[in-house]
């Protein structure tokens, strides 16, 4: 994450502080959801949210 302007890609089934930090470093979090069944991120939700600036 370089900092400001910059976009991560996190789940919101998470600790809160992964949205922190991200937001310290003056980057903004992107939330896709999870799948059901694994807990992991559903990548199929990625490329529908990702925008240039996502990293």
């Amino acid at each position: 994450i370089g900092g400001h302007g910059d976009e991560a890609i996190t789940v919101p089934f998470t600790w809160i502080s992964t949205g922190e930090v991200i937001g310290l470093v003056g980057a903004k979090p992107v939330f896709v959801d999870i799948e059901p069944r694994s807990f992991n991120i559903n990548h199929n939700l990625i490329e529908a949210d990702q925008v240039s600036a996502t990293v």
